[in-house]
């Protein structure tokens, strides 16, 4: 009976068999990840060696439904939030010494990252409609300010979702206002899109409809950023303060804090956003329903 038992646990395999196992298993979905992301670039650049075109070809296909039916926008978009999830992956691999705090000045992390916000200017577009009095002021020469503008894209999105809007960018990291000014010049909006090194503590103006992003607001800034928000927001004016949202399981949500905390955020829960906000002055300070695939959640508020 005792040689039975041992033979048994002999055959078993061992912890790191165990580990390498499970390992190996998330390598599939990186590798998926990544043939989709040089499928997306590579066909948008027309770089893609003609070895691999099909092989890529049929994985993107495989893995992305539809993405034949995808506006060259679109496909920037998904490309842009992968590309930077992938170089912020690998700069916490190669540095994971890096303190807290948006330090990246690689202008494929800038440029990926500002295409990832289009997104998040779609969403904006979509909520405004259920926002009291927010879509008519928009469509009636309306101000709206991208706090954090980055590379511009954002605000590029905002002024095409709203054509009778003005839109004011700012930022204060100079190589990312550098791209966003060549970014605005190339989409033809240099008429609409103000373009200012600024910190959100010294925001000024009158706006409709401000974009607060919370995963690269320091927590102690925050209160602050939200108050100068509300004295430069028109009456009944819309603050949108957004965070990581990510599919509804523990480990999505680890990655998504983890992701916040090194870009130099906060990783709110809900109820904290939405007690900052109201402590701020704001009233009509809710949740908006998710309905939206992009990563990000949303805490509104109205200034009375």
């Amino acid at each position: 009976m005792v040689q039975h038992e041992t033979s048994r646990e002999a055959s078993a395999p061992s912890v790191f068999e165990s580990a390498m196992g499970t390992a190996m298993g998330l390598t599939r979905d990186v590798e998926l990840l990544a043939s989709l992301v040089a499928y997306l670039r590579g066909t948008a650049n027309g770089t893609i060696d003609d070895s691999i075109r099909a092989p890529l070809e049929r994985l993107a296909r495989g893995v992305l439904v539809g993405i034949d039916e995808l506006t060259p926008e679109q496909q920037q978009t998904i490309s842009g939030v992968l590309t930077s999830i992938f170089r912020q992956a690998a700069d916490l691999i190669e540095h994971p010494e890096r303190p807290p705090g948006w330090t990246f000045d690689d202008p494929i992390v800038l440029q990926a990252t500002g295409r990832a916000s289009m997104s998040v200017a779609s969403v904006l577009a979509q909520i405004a409609p259920s926002l009291d009095g927010l879509a008519d002021a928009l469509a009636h020469g309306g101000a709206f300010c991208d706090v954090g503008t980055g590379t511009g894209w954002l605000a590029i999105t905002a002024a095409r979702c709203w054509p009778a809007a003005t839109v004011t960018g700012i930022d204060i990291h100079a190589g990312a206002l550098q791209l966003a000014a060549e970014n605005v010049a190339d989409s033809g909006l240099e008429h609409r899109i103000t373009l200012r090194s600024l910190d959100v503590g010294d925001l000024d103006g009158e706006y409709d409809f401000v974009w607060l992003p919370g995963p690269f607001l320091p927590r102690s800034i925050v209160p602050s950023a939200l108050g100068v928000t509300r004295r430069c927001l028109r009456s009944n004016g819309w603050v949108a303060f957004g965070v990581y949202g990510g599919p509804p399981d523990p480990i999505a949500q680890d990655l998504a804090n983890l992701r916040t905390i090194r870009s130099g955020g906060h990783p709110w829960s809900p109820s904290e956003a939405v007690d900052a906000v109201t402590s701020s002055g704001f009233t009509n300070v809710h949740e908006v329903q998710r309905t939206w695939n992009a990563p990000v959640r949303l805490i509104v508020g109205q200034r009375p």
